[in-house]
């Protein structure tokens, strides 16, 4: 990442407020330090400083090894009572924006540089499966290199989007914060792109969305090793379902923990159907869209297509009546799974 040169002084503030640009042999010092020290030092500055209506002071640059036109911007920071000023530059962005004729085949990978103030470029793609994925992750790979022979450790966001017909139901029916997991734009250097890093990064949001709600096309696609990843982490706990006595119980030891189903102090519909059928009840249909009948012998029904309605936005059926979930998206608490089937569901940590 590059070193950004902090300056906090009364001094600057002041003059900053009354006089803008005027302190211009200050602030011309504090920018030629700064392309010394972030590698631009061949680099030559044309003009004087500029201030647009917000405040932001920039300076315009020039690299003659690459032909590129870059700004170094100064943004005022009010938050503190001494005041301070914070340095960048967008000479990746400008970088791509001068070569992007130039870069290899992209097809499918949009390039957006952004306005002046964009520190780096985005290669944005859709995806709708892994193969799809790694293959438009080649493409930017094949730039990332291009970037990189002209300034080594170029940093560009790779915007990966995952599309398909479930993402488009659940944009249409507004409950698309459900996608937190499927909209990622890692920033990333050349290095980070060729070891398979950022790919890693990707697919590992893309399975946590998929294997949370278990989700079958997304699911079919994870390894024993992607699941176990998945399990890895510190804040990713799996169920135990105590069949007696206190849960709270230390010692009690009459439970089952089910080390492949997933809860974060909730059960997904798909979660709560493999959980159902490990603990023998009769359930029909498919983890997307299923049947079982509950402990007092109403027909409950869960589907991932049950979205819009209800008070969270998505809801199941008790007896053919619309229940909204417990909070969003396909949800419910552990209550709500004892008062439906019976069943004492905790999270599990060792």
């Amino acid at each position: 990442m590059k070193k950004k040169i902090i300056i906090a002084t009364m001094l600057s503030a002041f003059s900053l407020c009354f006089v803008g640009c005027k302190e211009e042999n200050h602030t011309k010092v504090d920018v030629d330090s700064y392309l010394k020290e972030n590698g631009f030092a061949n680099c030559q500055v044309e003009g004087d400083c500029r201030v647009e209506e917000d405040k932001k002071q920039y300076w315009d640059v020039y690299d003659e090894k690459n032909g590129v036109h870059f700004n170094v911007i100064n943004v005022t920071d009010e938050s503190g009572w001494m005041g301070s000023q914070d340095m960048y530059d967008n000479y990746d962005a400008k970088l791509v924006e001068e070569h992007v004729k130039d870069l290899p085949e992209h097809e499918g990978v949009d390039i957006v540089t952004g306005d002046m103030w964009s520190e780096n470029a985005s290669f944005e793609f859709e995806y709708t499966n892994l193969d799809e994925l790694e293959e438009k992750y080649k493409l930017v790979k094949n730039c990332a290199k291009y970037l990189d022979d002209l300034k080594s450790d170029v940093e560009i966001r790779v915007s990966a989007n995952l599309a398909g017909p479930r993402v488009d139901y659940y944009k249409d029916k507004t409950i698309d914060g459900i996608l937190q997991y499927t909209d990622v734009a890692p920033l990333s250097t050349y290095s980070s792109i060729k070891s398979g890093e950022t790919l890693d990064y990707i697919k590992k949001q893309y399975f946590q969305f998929g294997y949370t709600y278990r989700f079958p096309e997304i699911e079919e696609e994870m390894k024993s090793s992607d699941v176990e990843a998945f399990f890895e982490d510190k804040y990713t706990n799996c169920a135990a379902v105590y069949h007696s006595g206190d849960s709270d119980d230390k010692t009690n030891e009459d439970y089952v923990v089910y080390d492949d189903i997933y809860t974060d102090g909730t059960l997904t519909f798909g979660n709560l159907y493999y959980l159902l059928i490990d603990e023998g009840f009769d359930v029909e249909g498919s983890v997307d869209n299923f049947t079982v009948q509950g402990v007092d012998g109403q027909m409950c029904q869960f589907s991932y297509g049950y979205a819009g309605s209800g008070e969270h936005g998505t809801y199941y059926l008790v007896d053919d009546e619309e229940v909204s979930c417990d909070c969003n998206y396909f949800k419910l608490y552990p209550k709500t799974i004892y008062d439906l089937f019976g069943l004492t569901v905790e999270e599990y940590k060792e």
